[in-house]
């Protein structure tokens, strides 16, 4: 269910309404001794808050557990079908910048497989706070509701997307190089890419035009295609993928092949919303 054997996520009851709402005062505390922000602090709310959020058809609330000792809490209020929004999330200071956010926020998003988006506000002066959710995957909106004065709700938002719509840039790019026309590959490498193969660094247009060209001049009838397949990192902007590269062909009329490891780095175009290879690294 999670990425750490350490941390589980427990469906939470009524009954543990009052665990919950002891938790988000001592979690919230300091933010709220800090920005005195009585109407919107989770650690000013009443307990009856907390009872009213576990009776909505639209919530779940999670206990988080490390070894089955509860250290926070999480509630996910379900949009729609498709969105989910974090609304709160918090752990005991004592359990706090530990990793176990990183591990809740895993964990919680494969329990909703059919959510595509994932919504959630946060302090915009509490930087920290900002530099965990981007670091999850989580980008701006460019919506801010001030609060007070040096306080700033920022809204954040997360895509998920299915296994097949990541699948896409890669496939799309590795079928354009094989029909050995760099006119088709062109439409799928983004303008400022940069490509490093075997240690030599290859930018611009002309260059990785030349590269390609040359291949296939040597490499006759030449197939390319990837296995083993690792998507490692994804945003609404960015997509890193590992696989092993694989090819056969033939030089002088003798049949070759070979392969290799390969990183490549997909960014959104936001003028066309297309995928484009940014980056390839190719090694033995």
């Amino acid at each position: 269910m999670n990425k750490s054997p350490e941390i589980t996520l427990k469906k939470a009851t009524m009954t543990d309404c009052e665990n919950i709402h002891n938790m988000q005062i001592e979690a919230f505390e300091k933010t709220l001794e800090k920005y005195q922000d009585y109407a919107t602090n989770p650690a000013a709310e009443p307990l009856e808050t907390t009872v009213a959020r576990m009776a909505q058809t639209f919530t779940d609330y999670y206990l988080i557990q490390r070894f089955n000792e509860t250290i926070g809490a999480i509630r996910i209020a379900k949009d729609d079908p498709q969105t989910c929004r974090i609304s709160p999330i918090f752990l005991l200071p004592d359990h706090q910048k530990q990793g176990y956010g990183k591990c809740v926020i895993s964990a919680v998003e494969q329990l909703y497989p059919q959510a595509t988006k994932w919504t959630l506000g946060t302090i915009k002066q509490e930087t920290d706070l900002c530099r965990f959710y981007e670091s999850v995957g989580y980008i701006k909106t460019g919506h801010e509701t001030q609060i007070q004065a040096g306080m700033t709700i920022v809204d954040y938002e997360k895509t998920i997307r299915s296994n097949e719509e990541m699948k896409q840039p890669l496939k799309q790019y590795i079928d354009a190089t094989n029909t050995h026309n760099f006119d088709e590959v062109e439409k799928y490498i983004h303008e400022f890419a940069e490509y490093v193969f075997s240690g030599t660094v290859v930018s611009g247009a002309v260059a990785i035009r030349d590269y390609f060209e040359t291949t296939w001049s040597r490499i006759k009838d030449e197939k390319y295609w990837a296995t083993e397949i690792q998507w490692i990192y994804e945003t609404d902007t960015t997509m890193i993928c590992l696989y092993r590269y694989n090819f056969n062909g033939f030089i002088d009329g003798k049949q070759v092949q070979g392969g290799g490891r390969a990183t490549n780095v997909f960014t959104i175009c936001p003028d066309t919303n297309q995928w484009k290879l940014l980056h390839e690294h190719l090694s033995k």
